[in-house]
């Protein structure tokens, strides 16, 4: 199966012009839909209708929409022109299902998990039990990048969810919106990774208007970091910076609570801003939130009552390697790995394929760095080992294949037998 078709593209790009409007709405007091239609030159019905999903035909109106939004060139425009999804991966029709999901909740009274949603006193327990079970699955197979499975349990789980959570009672209730957060946070990170990073800031902003029907703060925090890196990883930093922004807040006014969940959000979305910083060469903002992170994960130990190593202290160390990564210091990240390395190695099995897989990508994309292709290679060939699911067709995969292609031609190096492999695993 293909991309979004017509109507699909139509209401992405719907969702994106509400989603930028409030957003600048946000940050200019007083900015109505009338200063859009002024600022764009285009009228209110129209942007009213592409609200709608009724679409905007006229290319010039909408980079004039993208313009009047602040936006990056192209936002919109890809979307209509069908830039969104380009990646073939072989659980293309439960994608196109899971997209579908996105684009429309399910109106539907028919069970899609087989959950029943009505919250009679008699399937309450029971039903709670099921979507625990269910999201606990959907988590577990994210770590373990078996993204076939995890698309599966998506795509029946999500509209039941939905439907419960609309109509549960208050006592059940916040224990059902903490699942739907979760499961539309994995959502969000597998729609990127597959190519479709339009419906996966859909996905990712529906989070954060979940998480906030609750009180749980951490889960809000969870939430944006979740839409700052749908958004990074489309190409709009800007936009990823202001979601991040309560949290540089937070940090900046040292109002951080003893809360293990809320910091172990706060180290993430700092490990986010960190990102962020160096992928605008910002070197010493980065380090600056590479330092802030380890000292929140070390508070994350000190909160728990078994002072062992964190998830938390864990993904710092992975991240460290990132953000020299995307500073473009291959020595610097390689000293990183090489450093983490055997404290990774003590990690043993409690490491996810999905983390090995991280930590092993960006150890090839610093050999690539420094002009190593071949131990690019391997690096991946450990990637295709751990985490069989995690290469093939994906966009950041195909991107470091060329990379190694090209600087093996330019070396006049003849491809060797090891990236062969890699070629016929990443290609198919």
């Amino acid at each position: 199966m293909g991309g979004p078709t017509d109507v699909e593209r139509a209401k992405l790009v719907g969702n994106l012009i509400w989603f930028y409007t409030e957003k600048k709405r946000q940050g200019t007091t007083g900015w109505t839909q009338q200063d859009l239609a002024r600022d764009a030159d285009v009228s209110v019905s129209l942007l009213t209708k592409a609200e709608r999903g009724r679409g905007v035909r006229d290319v010039r109106k909408l980079r004039r929409i993208e313009m009047a939004l602040d936006v990056r060139k192209g936002r919109l425009l890809d979307v209509v022109i069908g830039q969104t999804t380009t990646i073939r991966i072989s659980y293309r029709p439960s994608m196109d299902q899971l997209r579908g999901v996105v684009f429309a909740r399910s109106s539907s009274a028919v069970s899609t998990s087989g959950i029943e949603t009505d919250f009679s006193a008699r399937v309450l327990e029971h039903a709670l039990d099921k979507f625990k079970e269910l999201t606990s699955d959907a988590l577990t197979f994210a770590d373990l990048s078996s993204y076939e499975k995890l698309v599966d349990v998506l795509v029946r789980l999500i509209p039941d969810l939905e439907t419960a959570t609309s109509s549960a009672r208050d006592s059940v209730r916040p224990e059902l919106l903490k699942y739907l957060v979760n499961v539309y946070q994995v959502a969000s990170s597998v729609l990127t990774k597959a190519g479709d990073c339009g419906a996966a800031l859909l996905i990712a902003d529906r989070a954060i208007h979940v998480a906030e029907q609750g009180d749980e703060s951490y889960l809000i925090l969870e939430a944006r970091v979740c839409m700052a890196r749908a958004l990074f990883d489309s190409g709009d930093t800007v936009e990823a910076r202001f979601v991040l922004q309560p949290i540089r807040d937070q940090v900046n006014a040292a109002s951080i609570s003893a809360d293990p969940r809320l910091l172990s959000a706060m180290v993430s979305g700092v490990l986010a801003l960190g990102e962020l910083e160096a992928s605008g060469s910002q070197k010493q903002e980065a380090e600056r939130a590479l330092r802030i992170a380890i000292h929140l994960a070390r508070m994350s130990v000190e909160c728990r009552t078994v002072t062992d190593t964190t998830p938390d202290q864990i993904n710092v160390r992975l991240h460290a390697v990132t953000i020299y990564v995307r500073l473009g210091d291959g020595q610097r990240a390689l000293k990183e790995a090489g450093e983490k390395a055997a404290k990774i190695a003590e990690f043993g099995s409690r490491l996810s394929p999905a983390q090995h897989a991280h930590f092993f990508v960006d150890v090839a994309r610093a050999h690539l760095l420094t002009k190593e292709p071949a131990k690019a290679v391997d690096d991946l060939l450990k990637v295709a080992t751990r985490a069989p699911e995690e290469l093939p067709n994906r966009v950041m995969a195909l991107a470091l294949l060329e990379e190694i292609e090209n600087q093996y031609a330019a070396s006049r190096t003849p491809p060797n037998q090891q990236l062969v492999e890699l070629q016929r695993h990443i290609c198919g």
